[in-house]
């Protein structure tokens, strides 16, 4: 039975195996794309999201 770094090793190959993939280098530049930003914001809000570790509440988000 493999042991616990084993396994880990095993998941993080897979998941970045996962990613290359299906984005290939530039995963960063996707997720940065105003459309993805506007949906996360869109979600938070609706789930009426907490502020983070840097205190910013959601309704501060919009001007940027």
């Amino acid at each position: 039975m493999p042991g616990p770094e084993e396994v880990q090793s095993k998941l993080m190959t897979q998941i970045e195996n996962h990613i290359s993939t299906n984005y290939g280098d530039n995963l960063m530049e996707k997720v940065i794309e105003r459309s993805n930003l506007k949906k996360a914001l869109e979600r938070v809000e609706s789930n009426k999201g907490a502020a983070g570790i840097d205190g910013m509440q959601t309704c501060e988000l919009r001007e940027f």
